[in-house]
């Protein structure tokens, strides 16, 4: 069983374990851990080991992590096409993505990181490899694709920096912040700085890298908790500024805002995006659409 660590969450666990029996025992702890409003717990397990196995969208082509964590084998049909053909002195953590017919890989290390990549020279680390028939022929660093780079979601041991997503009750969504396209032929890529790029599986080349539609129209973008005022009408207070280009809430503390969607609760802590029409702010998107905490981020 491996660790579980609950960041900032306000609790301590201690796991004993004998022979016998196992205990849990959970402390509250505000003097070890801070307050809640700003981090979450871990809930990735992000490693990889000997076996480790990544198939293709169509489910024919597969590829599996050598005993050595140093290189990858990929099968068709349960044929072995080829190994790859650079030893990696690292080949721990990411996920790999395999084209259909299995002669293309994607490596992304990864939606999670150890250590974390505000830690110095991790912006010149690699951040995705493209691979044909086994040979690297491309790569990206974190420097490249992050930007904002204090927009980012910290915990105990992670860094998240590629956008995750939920749906409407809350439970994960099938859509992915990194993912093949459906035939294929792109590799697609949301950060959570909000930027959207698009990769050429064959080369590796980047086709387009651009901001998300919900930064370039958004007004404002805030993290922080929700009060329900009434139906409709919600107060964000004590609220850390995701994007403020006009400076418009330099020196406020809350947000009076319109919720059309009918869809943030009392005691969300959330990221919000907001648009000013006439004198009155309103909230454009669901409460599901971005699920990252920007606990980094300061007033």
């Amino acid at each position: 069983m491996g660790p579980v660590f609950f960041d900032r969450l306000g609790f301590f666990a201690i796991l004993c374990y004998t022979m016998k029996s196992f205990f849990v025992f959970v402390v509250v702890s505000s003097f070890l851990l801070g307050t809640a409003e700003f981090a979450h717990a871990d809930n990735i397990a992000n490693l990889l080991h000997a076996g480790s196995t990544f198939v293709s969208a169509n489910g024919l082509a597969k590829l599996t992590i050598g005993p050595t964590l140093t290189t990858f084998t990929v099968w068709l049909s349960g044929k072995e096409l080829y190994q790859s053909q650079t030893p990696l002195p690292d080949m721990k953590v990411g996920e790999f993505f395999v084209s259909n017919n299995g002669k293309f890989v994607v490596w992304m290390l990864a939606e999670h990181f150890y250590d974390g990549l505000t830690k110095k020279n991790n912006n010149d680390s690699p951040a995705l490899l493209f691979y044909a028939e086994g040979r690297p022929i491309k790569s990206y660093m974190y420097g490249e694709l992050l930007q904002r780079e204090t927009l980012v979601s910290h915990s105990t041991s992670h860094t998240q920096w590629v956008m995750s997503y939920r749906n409407p009750d809350w439970s994960p969504s099938d859509r992915r912040g990194a993912r093949l396209s459906e035939d294929g032929q792109r590799f697609e890529l949301q950060t959570t700085s909000f930027r959207e790029y698009v990769f050429n599986v064959e080369t590796g080349d980047m086709l387009s890298g651009r901001d998300s539609d919900l930064w370039t129209s958004a007004d404002l973008i805030v993290y922080g908790p929700i009060k329900v005022e009434s139906p409709g009408h919600v107060k964000i207070s004590t609220f850390a500024v995701v994007k403020d280009d006009a400076n418009v809430v330099a020196g406020v503390n809350e947000i009076h805002a319109l919720d059309p969607t009918r869809t943030f609760q009392d005691r969300d802590y959330l990221t919000v995006v907001l648009k000013k029409k006439g004198d009155q702010w309103e909230i454009v998107q669901p409460r599901w659409t971005i699920e990252i905490l920007y606990n980094t981020l300061g007033r």
